[in-house]
């Protein structure tokens, strides 16, 4: 096989095999790419000039320079004379890393009914963290009154709603504190809903949701849920 510069034996490509070498055209700004065999070939065949020798030391190139841009690894980016980061990671590249992984804070809100008449809190506070598709939340409640309103209840406030795929009703919560309930011996259970910003709190091996008259006006709840989002 007669020795040619690398140039001459890569061919411009934006597709790639495990295998091949992704190198930049500096006379066109364009991406190339070389096989395995064919760098292999041409190195083993002995070179002369502005050419890979069999030692592969450069001893005897008229020009270094151009042999080593004939060899240069492009940097990783968008710009000209550098590579996308996907041809390299395929769909593990994500070009904004900020949207994919992000964390925050949110507020807890306890309601009945839907509503939030005079309740009182000594401690409210939530953090969240979102991994793709996911979102893990964590949050405190310590209540000093519970309020004067009626109906089943609930913690509001959730930073993301739940997916409204199948099966995210088996979303569930772990309730890491749970005191001071009215009259309930076994602490109940929480899910999040498909669709929906909302805790909804059930008696323990029940459909039944817990009600206003189940709660004390120092209730406590230290509570985490993973769960994914729409």
């Amino acid at each position: 096989m007669a020795n040619k510069r690398i140039k001459d034996i890569s061919t411009a490509s934006t597709s790639f095999a495990s295998d091949d070498f992704v190198i930049t055209d500096s006379a066109t700004s364009g991406t190339r790419k070389m096989t395995k065999d064919n760098l292999i070939s041409q190195v083993s065949a002995g070179v002369s000039g502005d050419y890979l020798e069999e030692s592969n030391n450069l001893s005897d190139v008229a020009s270094t320079s151009t042999a080593m841009e004939n060899l240069k690894i492009p940097s990783i980016g968008s710009e000209p004379n550098q590579s996308p980061l996907n041809l390299h990671l395929g769909s593990m590249a994500y070009k904004d890393f900020d949207a994919f992984y992000e964390t925050g804070t949110w507020v807890p809100t306890v309601s009945f009914g839907g509503n939030s008449v005079g309740v009182v809190y000594s401690v409210q506070a939530g953090t969240w963290t979102k991994v793709g598709n996911q979102v893990t939340v964590h949050g405190r409640i310590d209540l000093t009154s519970k309020g004067s309103s009626n109906g089943d209840f609930r913690v509001t406030g959730l930073p993301f709603a739940g997916s409204s795929s199948a099966g995210a009703n088996s979303n569930s919560v772990t309730l890491g504190v749970s005191k001071n309930w009215s009259g309930l011996t076994v602490s109940p259970t929480s899910t999040v809903k498909s669709g929906d910003t909302q805790l909804y709190f059930f008696l323990a091996l029940s459909t039944t949701q817990v009600q206003d008259t189940d709660v004390s006006d120092t209730l406590g709840l230290r509570f985490s849920a993973t769960y994914q989002i729409a």
